[in-house]
């Protein structure tokens, strides 16, 4: 139910002895049938084709260091394109005239940032084993965002921790409830208590 957040190191490039346009294209790859550890304990794969109906319908953005103000290109605005092949997602995108953005390339070249994320839902998924290991092979998602990061790994712990809040106050609204529900029948007592002490009051004030 929430979105999730994965990075990949040497994601996102940029051409560093190109002049014109082609010096501010960024493109990257996100690739399919790797194994992606994740800290739940189990691999995760995207297969070939996961995000193909997305891609067609949706309206994914690339973001800068996944700043929804920081943004590179937007699919419906025909700045960005995203497209599937058999080894991964890619995207392509012509960066903006914006300070952000030349600071963005500049740190690109340098090889200073280099990493790629996706944020998406998972729509379905099924397990197999692979290398030995227990993974979640991702099917089909819905594609929010691509990002270039310059610390990826932010992104995930934002997401993780955005779910474990969200568990821990439905967590929280359960035992309340709980905790109200248990407490009604002591009213009852309690109030049951207090009539029949007023009843003996009253019959030895009499």
């Amino acid at each position: 139910p929430f979105a999730q957040t994965r990075t990949f190191n040497r994601g996102a490039s940029v051409e560093k002895r190109a002049a014109g346009v082609a010096a501010r294209m960024i493109t990257g790859r996100i690739p399919y049938g790797e194994i992606v550890q994740t800290r739940d304990g189990f691999g995760e794969i995207f297969q070939a084709g996961c995000f193909a109906s997305s891609i067609a319908a949706d309206d994914p953005r690339l973001l800068s260091n996944q700043n929804p103000e920081h943004v590179l290109g937007r699919k419906s605005a025909a700045t960005c394109s995203f497209w599937e092949e058999r080894d991964g997602l890619y995207f392509e995108c012509n960066a903006p005239e914006a300070s952000w953005a030349n600071d963005l390339l500049t740190s690109m070249r340098r090889n200073d940032i280099d990493q790629a994320s996706l944020v998406f839902w998972v729509m379905s998924y099924s397990w197999i084993e692979s290398g030995g290991i227990k993974c979640r092979a991702i099917t089909r998602a819905t594609l929010l965002a691509a990002s270039v990061d310059s610390f990826g790994g932010l992104g995930a712990a934002q997401a993780e921790t955005q779910q474990a809040i969200e568990t821990a106050r439905a967590e929280g609204y359960q035992a309340g409830r709980r905790a109200s529900a248990a407490s009604k029948p002591q009213a009852r007592i309690a109030t049951s208590a207090r009539k029949v002490r007023t009843q003996i009051e009253r019959k030895s004030n009499v």
